[in-house]
């Protein structure tokens, strides 16, 4: 999963293998790459990163699109921005900042983040993401937020994170 994926390029700049983190961390540098974000849907906010992304391609299977998982939540996308700070902030800076201004468009007038953008597929029906919210994800959001004010001075990440303290 991205969320893994993302832990585990943080598990590898701390053991010392900075070179390897910044291996996985490349997955997510191409934002226009639809295999791995989120775009052309009825999604709204549109862009994130998709929760599984798989290692084959989607055009070597046949129907693909019944094994695809099409889910984007705040979670991975909040710790692939994690990741992009501890990593190497100065070349994945534009990562961690589209991942940050990204989770912005999903937080509520309440200061909590929705888990993910409307009109995903649910069995619920395709506001159920966008209407519920995660202590969890809300959480590392403060902290992505946190981390994004101290390298940008953008105090628009601190507001946010204040908000959503208050949540």
């Amino acid at each position: 999963s991205v969320y893994d994926m993302a832990l585990y390029a943080i598990v590898l700049k701390i053991a010392g293998r900075g070179f390897d983190a910044e291996r996985v961390l490349n997955t997510f540098r191409n934002f226009d790459d639809t295999d791995i974000y989120q775009k052309g849907a009825n999604y709204n906010p549109q862009g994130g990163i998709l929760n599984l992304i798989r290692a084959s391609r989607r055009d070597d299977q046949q129907s693909w699109w019944y094994s695809w998982d099409w889910t984007v939540l705040v979670g991975p996308m909040v710790w692939v921005g994690i990741a992009a700070v501890i990593v190497n902030p100065g070349r994945y800076r534009t990562m961690a900042v589209y991942a940050g201004d990204w989770i912005l468009r999903l937080q509520d007038t309440d200061g909590g983040f929705r888990m993910g953008p409307e009109g995903q597929w649910h069995s619920e029906g395709p506001q159920y993401y966008y209407n519920l919210k995660s202590t969890e994800n809300n959480e590392s959001a403060i902290a992505l937020l946190d981390l994004l004010f101290n390298l940008t001075g953008d105090r628009k990440y601190r507001e946010a994170a204040d908000r959503a303290s208050v949540w």
